[in-house]
């Protein structure tokens, strides 16, 4: 097996958060769609009000949304804020550009 580089070497071209930010920011980043996912599926009776999913339908939601709005926000913050383009993410840099990383 030969080594392959999974980060592309193009640095960021905009702003990058300092050392000590990047806590704040990673709870701001996660809290955020979390919490908005959270009282929008109670909104919709899809969980209770532990935040249990209520049912198949509310399991599927409460799978699909917190975890999609997640992914949403860590692909704007690296296209909008970083300024990076998409294809240089992990495992899209390099000759072998597929998601076999993900077959176990």
């Amino acid at each position: 097996m030969k080594p392959a580089a999974i980060y592309s070497p193009e640095p960021a071209k905009g702003w990058l958060p300092w050392g000590a930010l990047a806590p704040i920011l990673a709870i701001v980043l996660v809290a955020v769609p979390t919490v908005g996912a959270s009282f929008y599926l109670e909104s919709l009776q899809l969980v209770d009000a532990k935040g249990n999913p209520t049912g198949i339908v509310g399991l599927f939601a409460f799978l699909l949304l917190p975890f999609g709005l997640l992914g949403l926000v860590v692909l704007a913050w690296v296209r909008f804020v970083e300024q990076r383009r998409l294809q240089r993410l992990v495992c899209f840099a390099g000759a072998g550009r597929s998601l076999s990383w993900l077959v176990i």
